[in-house]
């Protein structure tokens, strides 16, 4: 606890990654005022250049495009999720298993990348609204209407994925709190090996609980969109490439050119 102005106010804790997943950053930026067309664009080019030309000069690449972003959006080191202590110990037993099994560098080279692709992730989602990205897909998506694909379809779903994300994490945290009323668990089996059983079907009846209730809330949505009509249809969001967008295409040009040529020049022990 710490006091200020005579007052007791608890400190400030990062949040699991689940908390900020999707939420928009109060506050505006360059990256905010960038087209949400733009951000999906160049998102989808470097996660699909870092799959295909794996490497370290991808993970480099990556890192620097991620802490420029994050530098441009005014994203403070508050908003950095914290990271659970099982999932430490997770990637610190794969560390000495690759470091056994001589494969300790290409461990840290995919987690390096599937960090940053994960961040980019998250930027992308503190800097756009949710409003934003349907009618962009719809843009994108207009070559592909012709062809008589579901574009709308398409677009209406990710958009609900996305605004039903953070009513998933909550119905997590409310199931995780009714789990703590419970009674102290007992265990019904002997030894490690049954502890080990009680465990599992105790998340297993955890995982059931989330499954029922987001089938309970997918088809209460299902009902209430029905109820108004069916699929909403979108309309294109205003195609307007401002300088800002220019400069996030040629950056993003650059940095898969760079990855690209310095996979296939540098040697082979510098890749995958």
């Amino acid at each position: 606890m710490t006091a200020v102005a005579g007052r007791t106010q608890p400190k400030s804790r990062r949040s699991g990654i689940g908390s900020v997943l999707l939420r928009l950053l109060p506050w505006r930026s360059a990256v905010h005022e960038l087209w949400a067309g733009t951000k999906l664009i160049c998102l989808t080019v470097l996660i699909l250049v870092a799959l295909v030309f794996p490497g370290w000069p991808a993970a480099a690449i990556l890192t620097c495009i991620v802490l420029a972003t994050a530098v441009a959006a005014r994203v403070p080191l508050s908003a950095v999720p914290r990271i659970h202590p099982i999932v430490t110990i997770t990637l610190l037993i794969g560390a000495v298993a690759s470091f056994f099994g001589n494969g300790l560098a290409y461990y840290l080279q995919s987690l390096l990348i599937s960090a940053t692709l994960l961040a980019l992730g998250i930027l992308v989602g503190w800097t756009t609204a949710l409003r934003e990205v349907a009618p962009a897909l719809v843009s994108l998506g207009a070559p592909l209407r012709r062809l008589g694909l579901p574009v709308n379809e398409w677009a209406v779903a990710c958009a609900l994925c996305m605004r039903t994300v953070p009513l998933l994490f909550d119905e997590f945290r409310i199931l995780m709190a009714a789990r703590r009323l419970r009674p102290p668990f007992e265990p019904r089996g002997a030894g490690r090996l049954g502890l080990l059983h009680d465990r599992a079907e105790e998340l297993i009846d955890l995982l059931s609980a989330v499954l029922a209730v987001s089938i309970r809330r997918a088809s209460e949505l299902g009902t209430a969109m029905r109820l108004r009509g069916g699929v909403p249809e979108l309309k294109p969001g205003p195609l307007q490439l401002r300088p800002g967008d220019v400069m996030t295409f040629t950056v993003t040009a650059l940095g898969t050119g760079a990855i690209v040529i310095a996979t296939i020049i540098l040697p082979a022990g510098w890749g995958v």
